[in-house]
């Protein structure tokens, strides 16, 4: 009796273990377009997290025994290569171009690498909880503070002319302290100065505008924003004191003018980027809802509705039904709309026919793409476990499903593949 079961207990060990190993050792699933490939040069690396994938490599960061590092992969040569150590210590730290990094160190100096080239752009960065630093969307531009004779200046870097100018001498102390709302456009030739004054990048005053939210098109063309002025109601989002508009605005950078396109009495706040652009700044957008407040606080937003502007067809559009807390305009045709932080089904919408579709399960596949990569015509999602492509029409298909849960996804364009993260931090290509 004791031998059997024994030999039970053993057997049982056996097919617990088999188990867990099951998954490691089964063939991946192919089909007819896409083969699942895994990378083992992964394995000698804890917990990788990925941050781009462009040109041909795939940039993550991951742990090592001397600490956090920041990483560059191969998809040709499939090896590793470590860019900057010990980044955990680092003031900040930016990824731009390819193997560029821009961080700033326990000292506050501003550093530039390239390919381990290290250039120091300026010393002792100021800011008041954090150094002062914005970076253009094209990676062209910074712009930082640095005290000079007792005031506070604005600088600029032009990281491919490795040109740096001096372009406001004196910030006013309000500016100052307010400088990380500042807006600095995609490829870097205005910024918007603490949500009030437009300057170009050389330093010419150009215009103001009173904001407490604002986002640049992304061919720098316009800049759209929530609108406040005398008589808007004071509200606190937390620890930060801002105001309610009730006017959404456009202002062009062309004429030098402002442009009034949607009015909302209930008022316009902006605690997570209600305001959205097409990639081909054709079409703008901002969600509304009534505001919930209490004691001068908000307390949160009701969502129900997203306001869209198409500029070339100069027509308003809006979207109803759509009480959501995040959103995403793809090609300048369609709406993605989802809720941070629930696990709910979400919905793409076109923005003209307002057709819905539902995704039943969202994967937020990572923090540039959201929820969809959009590439030229076609875009990318993940639902439940399927990798779905969709079109401008609205148009979709399933075109992989993965034998375990996905947890990052990222799309490289050179090589037309796919970079994917498991739950348990396992990388594979789906070529």
């Amino acid at each position: 009796m004791n031998r059997l079961r024994v030999l039970l207990i053993f057997i049982l060990v056996v097919i617990i273990t088999g188990c867990n190993n099951f998954r490691l050792e089964r063939p991946l699933p192919n089909n007819e377009n896409k083969r699942l490939v895994k990378v083992e040069a992964f394995d000698e690396l804890a917990n990788p997290s990925g941050v781009k994938a462009e040109n041909g490599r795939f940039y993550f960061i991951a742990l090592e025994d001397e600490g956090l590092n920041y990483y560059s992969f191969s998809l040709v040569t499939n090896k590793v290569q470590n860019i900057l150590k010990g980044i955990g210590g680092y003031e900040a730290l930016i990824p731009m171009k390819d193997k560029q990094v821009v961080y700033i160190d326990v000292k506050g100096d501003l550093k530039y690498l390239n390919n381990h080239q290290e250039i120091t752009i300026d010393k002792k960065i100021t800011g008041v909880n954090y150094p002062n630093i914005l970076v253009s969307a094209d990676k062209t531009m910074i712009l930082y503070t640095r005290e000079i004779d007792g005031q506070q200046s604005v600088f600029s870097y032009d990281v491919d002319t490795k040109e740096k100018r001096r372009i406001i001498p004196s910030l006013e102390k309000t500016d100052y302290e307010n400088f990380m709302l500042s807006r600095l456009s995609h490829t870097g030739e205005y910024f918007l100065l603490s949500n009030r004054l437009i300057y170009d990048t050389e330093g010419n005053y150009l215009a103001a505008i009173n904001t407490t939210s604002a986002r640049w098109a992304p061919n720098d063309r316009w800049l759209a924003y929530i609108m406040v002025g005398e008589g808007s109601e004071d509200i606190n989002i937390g620890e930060i004191k801002t105001k309610l508009g009730k006017s959404f605005c456009i202002f062009s950078m062309e004429k030098l003018e402002e442009r009034e396109l949607f009015h909302n009495d209930e008022g316009f706040i902006d605690p997570i980027d209600v305001i959205q652009w097409s990639e081909d700044s054709k079409v703008v957008a901002i969600s509304a809802g009534k505001v919930i407040k209490s004691s001068g606080y908000l307390e949160g937003i009701d969502y129900d509705k997203i306001l869209v502007y198409q500029l070339d067809a100069d027509v308003s559009n809006e979207i109803k039904d759509m009480d959501y807390n995040f959103y995403q305009i793809l090609f300048d045709t369609l709406i993605f709309g989802n809720n941070l932080g629930e696990r709910q089904p979400a919905v793409i919408v076109g923005i003209e026919e307002k057709n819905q579709m539902v995704i039943e399960e969202p994967l937020l596949i990572n923090n540039k793409d959201m929820f969809v990569i959009t590439h030229e015509d076609k875009g990318y999602l993940i639902n439940g476990k399927n990798l779905m492509e969709i079109d401008k029409e609205g148009n979709r298909n399933v075109i992989y499903t993965f034998p375990w849960e996905v947890d990052e996804v990222y799309y490289e364009e050179v090589n037309k593949l796919f970079v994917i993260l498991d739950s348990n931090k396992e990388v594979y290509l789906l070529k």
